[in-house]
């Protein structure tokens, strides 16, 4: 039974450690499951007193003692919330700089020109290594592609309705557009730059229409390219609240130079993301090429990757829907994702791509699927950011690292605008969303301040008197610990007397009466012993065999105990005291 006990006691504080139930606080779960496992163990050693000898204490148990033993089982219960509140996310920080010493080349951010970019062997995923004043990106030749681990972006989604559209969808972070693309290099189409001011403190650069629904959402993120900082949010971006932004591209903002306290970038912004596949299916796709810059719809000059281009869109019949499922479905079938995509001839990567080796990562699937759709007549651009992240449910936080850095196609369509058009195959490491486990923590990062007042923040700001009225509850009582002067209570002269199992009754009523007849027994004298010494004179009583027979049988031959005869001889012992202190005696 005892046994049965300990096996629920165990499984129930491993429940609550996993996070059952998920409404609990961990704090409390945790303080349960140490308290549950406690409970357990007392129950499993219980035993019955009268099989087990015990010890008789020198004093009897007071309210300290009770409180001592309560605090040291809350102490433990401390130790254990603070190894399982800091050791994973310190184990996590030992392996992350494990791993960087081990890989350095995966942490190191590259900030080159396009041509010290294409020398190396590998290239850096990373949506901060990008080139500089992006402008201009070229899509990998074959090159070992390897994922920094580096978080870059965080997202605070404003309610429940903006993380559930984030999580229907999947997230998408835009940083950059680009239009032209020749000799594997995709470049950023030319247009004046513009300033947009705030009105009480809010950029406005587009209405929403009724088609799209609006997210709201904190962002937060690092300067990219030292102080040329760009405006991050999912598309399309109707509002941010900075004081200014700067649009050097389509779809591209520069935000304000950072002011010297400053080390980091933190904004609110509204946008309203559309998708291919949310497109209601009953409503005709239609291309609308006016005031469109016609770059959006120009090829390759290189004849074989048009004629390839053309090839492959030559069968793709029905309207823009049909004709975008098309392209899609060639790509998945014909195409394959890798990182590290074979290209031994060195030959154009989107020609190694299309006819070659068929393999690359998603710059090679936005690059074709924007030149596919290009060839179907629908205009199209490539956007890089980020997609899918990390969500970490407990601060409605998502956390974007380099591996999320991607890229993926956007088409414009009538009445619906840019729309973002994936090709990439779904399920892979590269921009695939994960959720957090219950109690992981978001990784740490400078001046990173959480949107919503949680626990977190409220024992932030009451620490110090916590742990000033904690210091001096333990040292009052400490305090009180050693002046206390423990009260002893005396049982026997002998040293060892206190630690000998307790006398049965009976024996003690002997011992009692002897000292009440003139014949103490002395301690360490055997029963025995001291029988053979009262017989030697004249006020043995006659019961002392039968005394002696049954506790010699109880003590040495596992005779169990008598009640009625313990009770019996307790009232000879008491008549045999009470005769020989009569004066008649």
């Amino acid at each position: 039974m005892r046994s049965l006990f300990l096996l629920l006691a165990v499984g129930l504080a491993y429940a609550l450690l996993r996070g059952w139930p998920e409404t609990w606080h961990a704090i409390l779960r945790i303080f349960l499951a140490g308290s549950v496992l406690v409970a357990g163990l007392c129950f499993f050693h219980k035993q019955s007193l009268a099989s087990v000898p015990a010890s008789t204490p020198r004093r009897e148990r007071g309210f300290l003692d009770l409180l001592t033993i309560t605090a040291a089982i809350a102490g433990i219960e401390c130790l254990l919330l603070a190894f399982l509140a800091t050791g994973p996310a310190n184990a996590k920080k030992i392996a992350e700089k494990l791993d960087e010493t081990l890989h350095p080349e995966s942490y190191r951010i590259q900030t080159t020109s396009n041509e010290s970019s294409r020398s190396g062997s590998r290239v850096l995923i990373s949506g901060n290594s990008l080139p500089e004043h992006h402008r201009t990106r070229s899509i990998t030749e074959g090159k070992e592609a390897f994922q920094s681990n580096k978080p870059e972006v965080y997202l605070w989604p404003k309610g429940p309705k903006d993380t559930a559209l984030l999580l229907k969808q999947t997230p998408y972070l835009r940083l950059f557009t680009l239009a032209r693309y020749q000799n594997g290099t995709w470049n950023a189409l030319a247009l004046p730059p513009k300033t947009h001011q705030a009105q009480n403190g809010i950029v406005t650069l587009s209405s929403a229409d009724n088609l799209g629904e609006i997210i709201r959402a904190s962002v937060y993120h690092l300067p990219n390219l030292g102080s040329q900082g760009l405006a991050i949010s999912p598309p399309k971006l109707l509002s941010i609240t900075q004081e200014s932004i700067r649009q050097t591209g389509p779809a591209t903002f520069r935000l304000p130079p950072l002011a010297e306290d400053q080390k980091s970038y933190r904004y609110e912004i509204t946008s309203s993301p559309r998708h291919l596949w949310m497109l209601p299916p009953e409503i005709e796709l239609t291309i609308d090429e006016t005031g469109l810059d016609p770059a959006y719809l120009e090829l390759p000059q290189d004849p074989g990757i048009e004629e390839a281009l053309r090839d492959i869109t030559r069968n793709l019949n029905g309207g823009v829907r049909e004709r975008l499922a098309g392209i899609k479905q060639s790509l998945s079938e014909n195409q394959h994702y890798s990182l590290t995509p074979s290209n031994p001839d060195r030959i154009d990567p989107l020609t190694n791509f299309l006819m070659g080796s068929r393999e690359g990562s998603c710059d090679h699937f936005s690059t074709a699927a924007a030149l596919l759709a290009r060839a179907a007549g629908i205009p199209s651009r490539v956007a890089y950011g980020w997609r899918g992240g990390k969500h970490f449910s407990t601060k409605n936080l998502f956390v974007f690292r380099g591996r999320e850095a991607h890229a993926w196609t956007e088409i414009h369509l009538a009445n619906f605008g840019w729309v973002t058009f994936e090709t990439t195959p779904p399920g892979q490491s590269q921009g695939s969303i994960s959720q957090a486990g219950i109690n992981e923590q978001p990784p740490d990062s400078e001046d990173l301040i959480f949107d919503e007042e949680g626990d977190d923040e409220l024992f932030a700001r009451f620490k110090p008197y916590f742990l000033g009225a904690t210091g001096v509850i333990l040292l009052g009582f400490c305090i009180l610990l050693i002046l206390r002067q423990p009260k002893t209570t005396e049982i026997s002269s002998h040293p060892s007397a206190s630690f000998l199992p307790q006398s049965p009754s009976y024996l003690e009523f002997f011992r009692r009466a002897c000292e009440g007849v003139k014949h103490p027994m002395p301690a360490g004298r055997t029963l025995r012993k001291h029988v053979e010494t009262l017989r030697a004179t004249a006020d043995a009583p006659p019961f002392l065999e039968e005394l002696l027979d049954y506790h010699y049988s109880v003590t040495y031959s596992g005779q169990k105990r008598a009640k009625l005869v313990e009770k019996k001889l307790i009232t000879q012992l008491k008549e045999w005291e009470r005769v020989s202190r009569s004066p008649q005696k």
